[in-house]
């Protein structure tokens, strides 16, 4: 197999790690997204049984309210951890996206120089043989 064809085989490749780590990124980003859309309504359900001691919320004793207040919190507290590990996740993703893009782009320059120095090479021998037909013809020419 000759060198550019060995060189459109390795971008293709590279190109498919590209897609699956931005497609890994896209999906780290949207699980993202989605717990902290649930933290934010974990806080604020919260917020609103977070009242001041000594009033009561409807039926709800002192002690049933309390107890769903750290119910609640021991929720956001798990919330919070998973946001932490989604953003780290997140952030290796971009990061791994960004070195496959940056392994892409140097293929596509590889190759990019393969092509031109193959064009060069076709070019220079089209020269010659050009060159050696009119020698030819010249000194038929001359003979002739």
């Amino acid at each position: 197999m000759t060198t550019l064809k060995l060189l459109v085989k390795w971008l293709r490749s590279q190109q498919l790690k590209y897609d699956k780590a931005l497609t890994e990124a896209i999906h780290a980003r949207q699980q993202l997204t989605s717990h902290q859309q649930q933290l934010e309504y974990l806080e604020k359900v919260q917020s609103d049984y977070d009242c001041p001691e000594g009033i009561s919320l409807n039926t709800l004793s002192l002690s049933s309210r309390r107890d769903f207040q750290q119910f609640l919190q021991q929720m956001a507290d798990k919330q919070k951890d998973q946001v932490r590990r989604d953003e780290t996740e997140w952030l290796l993703r971009t990061e791994q996206v960004s070195a496959e893009k940056q392994k892409l782009q140097s293929i596509e320059k590889l190759l990019d120089k393969q092509v031109r120095h193959q064009q060069q090479k076709a070019s220079q021998q089209e020269a010659r043989e050009l060159d050696d037909l009119i020698t030819i013809r010249t000194s038929e020419e001359k003979n002739g």
